[in-house]
């Protein structure tokens, strides 16, 4: 489970220190932990692969979303493949033509791909102890 840290919490029985943004510092046990720090707690109750899939699908849509406030264009992307918006529209439409490359790329294949492209973005820095 994480934390957010507070005054006399012993943190070092935390194995990660997670800053997401410039919001909260996070102590976490496992990397299981962090996604749930970034998608949120009820990715705990997650019966399954498949339902960690499509959470972590739903942060990673938000947060692509959030990152053109900041003229950031993130694409989802999983197993190699960019997940589609609008799966009733034909890929070939141009809707879905990109005029340039993206400037991120968010993988939500595994929980640790994830973590690591949410590093590579700059929205979370990790640290283990």
């Amino acid at each position: 489970m994480f934390k957010i840290r507070e005054v006399g919490v012993d943190p070092t029985l935390m194995k990660y220190i997670v800053r997401l943004g410039d919001e909260a510092i996070i102590d976490a046990e496992t990397i299981r932990d962090i996604v749930a720090a970034v998608v949120g707690p009820e990715y705990y109750d997650c019966e399954d692969e498949l339902d960690d899939w499509n959470m972590r699908l739903r942060a990673g849509r938000n947060l692509s979303m959030q990152m053109l406030q900041f003229d950031k264009e993130v694409i989802v992307i999983a197993d190699g493949k960019q997940i589609q918006d609008n799966y009733g529209t034909d890929l070939k439409d141009p809707d879905y033509a990109m005029e340039h490359d993206p400037d991120h790329v968010l993988d939500i294949t595994s929980d640790e791909s994830f973590i690591n492209t949410l590093q590579e973005i700059g929205l979370i820095q990790l640290d283990e102890r």
